[in-house]
């Protein structure tokens, strides 16, 4: 540190709020690296898995069921859940969320386990 600069303190990568309770991880910034690399790579898998998977359910097609040497091998199953039809509620009735319930679906891979063999 150069004696003739005045004495700066480090700025923080991002705020927190003033009032947030901080604890030193100094000790453990090996484990922060890890958790960094681990996160960063769980975002690059849940890519490659979310591409492998519409890969499938297009190989699927009509199918529900993709086999390997003739046993199953994937299962597509239809999942569906209840949403709110948003933009026709706020237009005809926005304090009534529950009339306007609609269900949504989405195809979902479920992967069987092997069966024994006796």
């Amino acid at each position: 540190m150069n004696p003739d600069e005045p004495n700066r303190e480090p700025q923080p990568r991002s705020s927190a709020p003033d009032d947030a309770r901080h604890v030193a991880l100094d000790p453990h910034a090996d484990l922060l690296q890890k958790w960094r690399r681990a996160s960063s790579a769980a975002g690059r898998a849940r890519a490659e898995l979310d591409r492998i998977e519409t890969e499938l359910l297009i190989l699927l097609g009509d199918a529900d069921v993709g086999t390997l040497n003739g046993l199953p091998a994937v299962v597509r199953e239809i999942e569906q859940r209840p949403g709110i039809d948003i933009p026709r509620l706020r237009r005809d009735h926005p304090d009534l969320w529950t009339q306007y319930q609609v269900t949504r679906s989405r195809p979902h891979l479920k992967f069987p386990r092997k069966r024994r063999t006796t």
